[in-house]
């Protein structure tokens, strides 16, 4: 049976009858795919976890966004601050409500 994933990606999307790492061929952010599907976050692994979530072109970014923030206080955005601006949907949410 195969494990629910808490995240939607449009690349393994693409690849329906593909496992997860199949999406990552020879890419070095399969050594991060663990961690991210557990949603286990650390201090030296989070901005790999973003980048994993960037390239598996994942819908739902604000799930891992809240385990990071849970884990480290909101101020640590500031530190992927154009990801999240781009993919969180409640940034583009405050972005339509003021119009930027």
């Amino acid at each position: 049976m195969e494990q629910e994933l808490w995240f939607r990606s449009i690349l393994y999307e693409e690849l329906k009858d593909a496992a997860i790492e199949d999406c990552f061929a020879s890419n070095q952010l399969i050594h991060s795919l663990d961690d991210f599907i557990h949603l286990n976050v650390t201090q030296s692994n989070y901005m790999h976890l973003i980048e994993v979530c960037d390239f598996l072109m994942v819908e739902n970014v604000d799930v891992l966004v809240d385990k990071i923030v849970e884990k480290f206080g909101v101020s640590i955005i500031h530190n992927f601050s154009d990801f999240y601006s781009l993919q969180s949907k409640r940034s583009r949410n405050v972005r339509n409500v003021f119009g930027y």
